[in-house]
């Protein structure tokens, strides 16, 4: 099997959560599901079967039409298959005091935090990656599946884990789980693009391990 890389963008908030082996997991919009046009019509005008089938990395629909029972829909896995490299972009900057002339804001000496030329994670090159990250697992579901122990692997913590902190006064209104935390963050990058929490799209969930950096 031929191993493909993908580049993926991660905030620097879940760039950490990888650092800190906190993030194994990620999801992402399945784009285009119910959005292109069939027959003349929209896709999700003719009811899509759920689930879909996952099958070499193609995500396939049967239409349920009135002209044709037998069409099918498909989409291709940004994210590749079982075995491919995803390398992580991240915001970064060339510093010429750091070792190889990069830094990234996720891990930030603080010798050099007062960096004003930080780069979005959307131009780093290749070449710049230091995150490489092997796919395990690939599969769909509605967003709104998500468990407590996904949301976990997404990266998220509850406020369990920050009780002692000082900070809420450690009140329980503030006892919110992972998955409140994941909600929270997926809105606030989905929800003005159409696909918030309370649209519960579909959504790619793949599993992954850090590994060293491909030859």
């Amino acid at each position: 099997m031929t191993i493909r890389e993908r580049p993926i963008v991660f905030s620097t908030e879940m760039v950490r959560a990888i650092l800190d082996d906190r993030k194994t997991m990620t999801r992402g919009v399945v784009k285009d599901a119910g959005n292109k046009m069939h027959y003349g019509r929209l896709l999700g005008e003719w009811g899509l079967s759920e689930p879909p089938e996952l099958v070499d990395g193609l995500l396939r629909w049967v239409l349920q039409t009135d002209v044709d029972d037998s069409a099918m829909f498909e989409i291709k896995c940004p994210y590749g298959e079982v075995g491919d490299i995803i390398w992580v972009k991240e915001t970064w900057a060339i510093h010429e005091k750091a070792v190889g002339g990069i830094i990234f804001k996720a891990r930030c000496p603080e010798k050099l935090a007062a960096i004003k030329t930080w780069r979005s994670s959307r131009f780093m090159p290749r070449a710049a990656a230091r995150l490489f990250l092997k796919v395990k697992d690939v599969r769909v579901e509605r967003l709104r599946e998500i468990t407590e122990a996904d949301a976990r692997l997404e990266g998220c913590i509850d406020f369990h884990d920050k009780i002692g902190d000082g900070k809420f006064d450690d009140v329980s209104e503030f006892d919110l789980t992972a998955r409140d935390a994941f909600i929270d963050i997926w809105n606030n990058d989905n929800a003005k693009r159409g696909y918030g929490w309370d649209i519960n799209p579909w959504v790619w969930v793949v599993s992954f391990e850090r590994v060293e950096v491909p030859a």
